[in-house]
Parts: C-alpha cells; structure tokens; sequence
C-alpha cells in the first residue's frame, strides 16, 4: 500500500481505475481470480523487478506461467479499430487500433526519430497520423510509406512508394543512403515476416524501433527470426496498458 501511495502521489495524487481496484482488494475487498491476477502483475509492476528491455528468450521465460499472449480480452481486441466504421484520419482509414494511438505517440515523443518507414501503407491514413503527430512534436521528419496500393509521391513529410515492401527495403539498404536517425521502422503488409527481418538486417541500427503490428498470428516466425537477432522487446510499451494489450505482441523492438 506504501508503494501505491507514492506512485499515485507523484501523479498528483490523482489514481487509475487500476489503482482504485487494486486498493479496494488489498483492503479486502471482494475480488475474483481475475482480480489476483491482475493485482499478481501490478505488485510485480510497482516493484519494479522487470527489466523494461528482454531478448526474446527471456521473453519466453516471463511469459511461461501465462496462460495467453495477452492480458487483453478477445472482445477489446476486436472493437480497437472501430465496431462498425474503421478509426480514420484526415478522412483516410487508419487501422491502427486505440491501443497504438495511445502507444506511438509516448514512442516517438521518447525517441524522437528522424525517419520512419511504414512497410504496408493502405490508403495513408497511419501515414497521415504520423506526419501530423511528429508536427505537433516539432519533429523534422521523413515518412516512407510503401505499399502496392498507393501511387508514388510526396505529401508534405511522407514520400509515397509504389512497391513490394521487401523489395523495396532491398533497394534502400543497398543504396546505403543516410536516414535520419533514430529510424522507426513499421511492419504491417503480413508479407514474409522471416524474408523482412533477413532484408532490415542492414538498413537498422543499434537504437532503431521495429514494431510488428497485427502480431499475434506471426509468434512463431518472430521466434524463429529474432533468437538470434539483435533486438529486444521494449516491455515499457508492449506491457503499458497490460502484458502485451497491444496488436504489436511482443513485437515493440529496439535494436542493439
């Protein structure tokens, strides 16, 4: 209860619904399994045991008494992007869900990144996004948006790729151009994620962000491609809203 005290109270002394819950079962208050399990991960939170960056194999280790991927329900899942009308942006639609809303703005604001690449544009509705939170950051950044569905171009920040993305990342690593860095590198076209990895292997660098969106379906080929790769997961965003309630599960990354 002490720890909580202090925690709230360099916030002004102002709970989360969270905090509220938590006091009220500490305190005795009915609680449900789910309750001392959540309250199980808030201890481990609040006391800080966990490191913020694990390799995947520890990754692995953390989540081996876990029974899913994710503290985040199927439902909440579902509805993130929209329950009927998709989430969009400056008229464009955006799938990113609430939870990446909330998460990318924290990332870059962080990291303040001179570049970003988003491999799986759609319409341009997260580039969009992106330009206009790294304005309001006052960040002078370029946004490469590559997709097979957008025509070459430029918008203000974003310069538009018509391409294959893994044939695209190819050809910007052999070009050997300077990009700004820190580079945030956005995986979301559910092409080859082994063929992806293999082809950013030279165009990131110690520093740099991968996020593999929509990650639930690609565990197995995330852990075949990143045992032996040099990133770790970034735990401070993949775990900030829960374990892994987030699409990107287990797919924050930082390279080192």
């Amino acid at each position: 209860m002490a720890r909580i005290g202090e925690i709230v109270g360099g916030r002004g002394r102002i709970p989360t619904y969270l905090d509220n819950r938590m006091i009220d079962v500490l305190r005795g208050g009915s609680a449900s399994d789910r309750d001392m399990e959540m309250l199980r991960h808030y201890a481990r939170r609040l006391s800080g045991t966990t490191p913020r960056f694990c390799s995947w194999t520890q990754r692995e280790e953390q989540l081996a008494g876990f029974k899913c991927d994710t503290e985040l329900d199927l439902h909440s899942m579902l509805y993130s992007q929209g329950a009927g009308d998709v989430f969009q942006w400056r008229g464009r639609d955006c799938f990113k869900t609430l939870y990446e809303l909330a998460l990318y703005p924290m990332l870059v604001a962080e990291i303040r990144p001179g570049s970003l690449i988003e491999l799986g544009a759609g319409r341009g509705g997260s580039a969009a996004w992106f330009a206009d939170l790294c304005k309001a950051l006052d960040l002078p950044i370029t946004i490469h948006a590559v997709d097979l569905q957008v025509e070459d171009g430029v918008e203000g920040a974003i310069r538009y790729h018509r391409r294959d993305c893994i044939d695209w990342v190819k050809a910007t690593s052999a070009e050997r151009r300077d990009r700004a860095s820190p580079l945030i590198v956005i995986e979301d076209f559910h092409g080859d994620l082994e063929r992806t990895l293999a082809a950013l292997d030279d165009l990131l660098q110690p520093g740099d962000y991968l996020v593999i969106e929509d990650a639930i379906p690609k565990q197995s080929a995330m852990a075949r491609s990143l045992r032996e790769r040099p990133y770790v997961i970034d735990t401070r965003y993949t775990d900030f809203f829960g374990i892994n309630c987030t699409s990107a599960i287990n797919g924050i990354l930082k390279r080192v």
